[in-house]
C-alpha cells in the first residue's frame, strides 16, 4: 500500500514487483475470470478489474503473494548486491583523495613557489 499523499512511480523497484505479481494471477486466471473464477481465490471482482488493468497501489506485495500461494503458485525472490562495505570505503577514499589534492596538502613548499604557466 502506498502511504497517504504519495504516488506510485513506474520506476519504483516495489511498485515494478507488484504490477509483475498482479499479471502472473491475471495471466493464470485467464480472460473472464473476474466474476467466478478470482472470488475462489479471495480476489473480489473489482480488485481483479484493477490488477487486469495494472492498477496495483492499492495491492501489497504480501497481499499478491498471498494471492499466488492461494493459487497453488510461489514466488521466489532473488537479491543482487555487490560488496557494499568495500564501495563505500572506495568512495570515501576518493573523496578524501580529491579533497586533499583540493587544498594543496601534500604539495612541497618548494612546488608551491613555482608559478604554473601552462
Amino acid at each position: 500500500m502506498i502511504p497517504c499523499g504519495m504516488r506510485p512511480s513506474p520506476q519504483d523497484p516495489v511498485y515494478a514487483l507488484r504490477r509483475q505479481l498482479a499479471r502472473e494471477i491475471v495471466k493464470s486466471l485467464g480472460p473472464g475470470s473476474q466474476h467466478v473464477i478470482a472470488r475462489s481465490y479471495g480476489i473480489s471482482q473489482p480488485r481483479m478489474s484493477e490488477l487486469s488493468r495494472g492498477l496495483v497501489a492499492r495491492c501489497s506485495v504480501e497481499w499478491l503473494i498471498r494471492r499466488i500461494h492461494r493459487m497453488g503458485g510461489s514466488v521466489e525472490l532473488t537479491v543482487v548486491l555487490g560488496d557494499t562495505r568495500a564501495a563505500w570505503h572506495r568512495e570515501r577514499f576518493e573523496r578524501q583523495r580529491a579533497r586533499l589534492r583540493g587544498t594543496g596538502a601534500g604539495v612541497s613548499s618548494g612546488d608551491a613557489l613555482i608559478p604554473d604557466l601552462g
